[in-house]
């Protein structure tokens, strides 16, 4: 079951004040449009929620206890929200891009609040990028680092990307993997835990 309360449409987009997607069943949004304007994403139930498309609505998205949110389809490196994700406690959010060349990156579009769990997944190994600016003060849950997946946290010496009290795990981390703290000049406040053949570098 998912309901939306649509202030405007056309062919490509779709502007609306809140989408709720609470369901058992599978559902995907992809495609050439995007959500847009100044709405919610609200994602509940024990059926996944794919978004395989570029969206840039700007009232945030809640992942409610039990839910799951995939951004990417494993096919691309198409699939993005904007703003805030909300990660309840036992919420899940997974990346899941396949990006074609390890030279390129995989940007982030959002940060994260809550206490639930963060999976990042890129196949071929490509750098999925934390945005500028967006600090996540308010996140203390999970983020796993899987497969061949470099993350970038990119905070720019105004605070943490990767929550205050956040747990990082890394423990599978496959060749050409990493963590890449990118702060010169703040102390971080994770608890990290790696291990594997990933890449360590300088």
């Amino acid at each position: 079951n998912w309901s939306s309360d649509v202030c405007s449409s056309d062919l490509n987009n779709v502007t609306a004040t809140l989408i709720t997607v609470n369901s058992s069943q599978n559902y995907l949004i992809n495609g050439p449009g995007e959500i847009t304007g100044f709405g919610q994403l609200v994602v509940g139930g024990t059926g996944p929620l794919t978004i395989g498309n570029l969206n840039n609505y700007a009232g945030g998205t809640v992942v409610s206890n039990g839910a799951t949110l995939n951004l990417g389809t494993g096919s691309g490196s198409s699939g993005s929200v904007a703003g805030i994700i909300y990660v309840a406690t036992n919420g899940t959010v997974n990346y899941n891009y396949a990006n074609s060349s390890d030279a390129n990156s995989d940007p982030m579009y959002n940060g994260f609040a809550g206490s639930g769990t963060v999976n990042f997944n890129d196949g071929t190994g490509a750098t999925i990028a934390t945005p500028l600016g967006v600090i996540n003060s308010n996140f203390n849950g999970t983020i796993n680092i899987e497969g061949y997946t470099s993350l970038h946290a990119s905070g720019g010496n105004i605070g943490d990307p990767l929550g205050y009290g956040s747990t990082i795990y890394a423990t599978n981390a496959g060749t050409g993997s990493q963590l890449w703290l990118d702060n010169s000049s703040l102390a971080y406040t994770m608890n990290i835990y790696i291990s594997g053949t990933g890449w360590q570098g300088g």
